[in-house]
């Protein structure tokens, strides 16, 4: 069993890389292809049993936006367009986002990461590399930021909430692909590591919804100081480490004035209901917090990632300058 799930990784991880190096489109595809079949053994979960459901709801996206990159540009003189709405669709961007949050609800958080982060590289790599026309792209970034923002704000289950969260950072991403690869990547890596945190924290702690951060006698205040300050991080709070990749789009878009406005009325409408966690979990504790081993490990972990961010964003934003 333990092979079997080993082949399956190192064909998620192996076809990632071909998708994004494959100079031919059929083998952009194949790999595509092969990479939505090794996730999905990875998304069932024998606890879960609306798992099955969401892998079959995954399965259905991803081979119909995959069957739109392959036909599509044969079919339609705007072949760019194609690519660039199919891989929308793999993202869960808006329009296309509602088969996201509820696929997002039914996993573990190890399905949970890989969806949000890994699964994104190879259709946001294609995306980016074929931005069919710029003056669309701005609009459909702040669609998705505000999209994200406003959908978090009627989620009572983190996973969910998370999920347009991400939604909200696609915009971030598909912004800033048409200005500079080099802030796309840092922006990436930079929320990447944020959510490895707290999701780090939520699997740990047995989190599932803001309630279960007060109801919980084992989380220590040092655990949950750590959440507050990563979610507001990945909001982008000022100062704080998550705040940088934004300044940097912001830095480079300043002259389109009303489409970075939007994206940051819908990041902190983010900050908003993050903000709201963090009440609920600091504000209305039942009981006495005790503190366990397991929390030094904790901080240990956040600090070393926060750490490397720290000296990753520093070094982007000196380059940039």
């Amino acid at each position: 069993m333990l092979l079997i799930q080993w082949l399956f990784c190192w064909s998620l991880f192996l076809s990632t890389f071909v998708a994004i190096s494959a100079s031919i489109p059929l083998y952009t595809w194949a790999a595509l292809e092969v990479n939505t079949i090794a996730f999905i053994p990875m998304m069932l979960d024998p606890s879960k049993p609306e798992s099955v459901r969401a892998a079959m709801k995954y399965f259905f996206i991803q081979a119909y936006a995959s069957l739109i990159f392959l036909v599509g540009p044969l079919l339609n003189s705007l072949p760019e367009m194609t690519i660039f709405l199919a891989m929308m669709m793999k993202l869960g961007m808006s329009p296309f986002h509602n088969w996201y949050p509820s696929v997002m609800a039914s996993l573990n958080w190890m399905s949970a990461f890989f969806i949000s982060t890994w699964q994104k590289i190879a259709p946001l790599w294609i995306l980016s590399e074929n931005i069919f026309n710029s003056h669309l792209v701005a609009p459909i970034a702040a669609l998705n930021a505000m999209i994200g923002g406003l959908g978090g704000l009627m989620q009572t289950e983190i996973r969910p909430l998370l999920a347009f969260s991400s939604i909200g950072h696609m915009g971030w991403l598909l912004f800033s692909a048409p200005l500079s690869n080099f802030i796309l990547f840092l922006y990436f890596i930079s929320y990447s590591l944020h959510l490895m945190i707290l999701m780090y924290l939520f699997y740990s702690s047995k989190i599932n919804t803001p309630k279960d951060m007060s109801s919980s006698n084992s989380l220590s205040t040092q655990t949950k100081l750590v959440i507050a300050l990563s979610l507001l991080s990945l909001g982008g709070l000022p100062p704080l480490l998550g705040f940088i990749p934004k300044l940097l789009v912001l830095m480079i878009s300043a002259p389109l004035f009303i489409f970075p406005l939007l994206l940051m009325i819908g990041s902190y409408i983010n900050i908003y209901y993050y903000m709201s966690i963090m009440w609920v979990t600091f504000m209305t504790s039942p009981q006495p917090i005790k503190s366990v081993n397991s929390s030094n490990i904790t901080l240990y972990l956040a600090t070393f990632i926060t750490s490397i961010l720290f000296l990753t964003l520093i070094c982007g934003l000196n380059m940039h300058l």
